[in-house]
């Protein structure tokens, strides 16, 4: 923005002197798209971090939600991301109600998946998405065939604003914020290192917060499998 604004300024001051602009001035819609774009990637850092704060000043609060349910909404969401060359593949093994900031944590869901499209491209390929439970904890697998990430960058993609996407496709802040909000839920995000393609994460969420009244688990069982390919 801060470079492409004065040329156009000056492009501006040039016709509106000459009444027309000469042969070598830049491309004005270039121009613009390129400011678009430059605010689009600052509103995009801004909300960004504010998803985490929200969560922290307490605009938004705990409660119990289906995890299984926020998944399927997200998917919902990128619908239109999700083309008919990207099959997603379901296995929810259990689905009962986990203490989370859901909308965080569909943030979490979201930046992960969002991912995962990006990695796979326009080739297309599979997403498949794994809840269980172990324990007291929500354990959710997203994993793609895609091409994976190189070792030398594993350690650096939470990272903020370390990214593997070409220059303009992606702030960095996806993963280090998605971090911060699963620990903020006592919980863990990790990438698992011993495939030969492709990437899976593993988000680690306790099914309860030490800061949050139970919920009433009085109505019976509480687990069901869905498996959806």
């Amino acid at each position: 923005m801060v470079n492409a604004v004065p040329v156009l300024r000056r492009n501006i001051h040039a016709s509106n002197d000459d009444g027309e602009s000469n042969g070598h001035t830049p491309d004005i819609g270039a121009l613009l798209a390129a400011v678009e774009e430059s605010g689009q990637r600052i509103n995009d850092i801004v909300q960004g971090v504010l998803s985490l704060t929200r969560g922290r000043d307490g605009v938004l609060g705990l409660r119990a939600t289906q995890i299984c349910d926020g998944i399927d909404a997200v998917l919902s969401v990128l619908r239109n991301r999700v083309k008919k060359n990207i099959k997603v593949h379901r296995q929810y093994d259990w689905n009962n109600e986990v203490v989370c900031y859901p909308e965080l944590v569909s943030q979490v869901i979201m930046n992960v998946l969002c991912n995962a499209i990006d990695a796979i491209g326009p080739e297309g390929g599979n997403i498949w998405i794994h809840v269980e439970r172990a324990g007291e904890t929500a354990i959710i697998r997203i994993r793609d065939d895609g091409p994976g990430v190189e070792p030398a960058d594993q350690k650096k993609i939470f990272s903020p604003f370390f990214t593997t996407k070409p220059p303009g496709s992606g702030t960095g802040l996806g993963l280090a914020i998605s971090r911060q909000v699963i620990e903020m839920h006592h919980g863990t995000i990790e990438f698992a290192d011993d495939l030969r393609e492709g990437m899976e994460f593993i988000i680690r969420l306790p099914i309860q917060q030490p800061d949050h009244e139970d919920p009433d688990s009085s109505g019976g069982s509480d687990e069901f499998a869905v498996h959806d390919s």
